[in-house]
């Protein structure tokens, strides 16, 4: 029989904080969106580089605005940095191909997020450029 914590509600709350002193920080990070906010350093300090840019490429997918914003937030100096290639095509940085991923893929959620982030901290707007390789002798 598993621990239901819907019941944990139903008791006292010097028993509640005895209970939630046993559960890990890693299972109560997927409770509630505040236990998320105050633990997802867990999850972002184990997903690193690649992993961590696959991880933001499937919140957009998933449409996961919440941990999206949240993610957007913490990281938007490194996002602002240097150019980014993806595909053969080259992006003024990090953001602008979220941006431009989230309008291929119709995360709407997630590119209202990125909009009101634009808006609010007066971001630059960028054009993409393919890149040709063509060889010449």
């Amino acid at each position: 029989m598993g621990l239901n914590l819907h019941n944990v509600k139903k008791v006292p709350l010097e028993v509640e904080r005895i209970i939630y002193s046993y559960i890990s920080p890693h299972v109560l990070m997927l409770l509630n969106k505040e236990n998320y906010k105050r633990h997802h350093y867990l999850l972002h300090n184990k997903i690193r580089g690649v992993r961590f840019q696959s991880f933001i490429r499937m919140m957009l997918r998933k449409d996961y605005s919440f941990l999206f914003k949240l993610y957007m937030r913490e990281n938007i100096k490194s996002w602002n940095g240097g150019r980014y290639v993806y595909k053969n095509i080259v992006y003024p940085n990090y953001f602008h191909f979220l941006s431009c991923l989230a309008l291929d893929i119709n995360s709407t959620k997630c590119k209202k997020e990125m909009e009101i982030f634009k808006i609010k901290h007066t971001l630059k707007k960028y054009k993409n450029k393919n890149i040709q390789r063509i060889w010449t002798n």
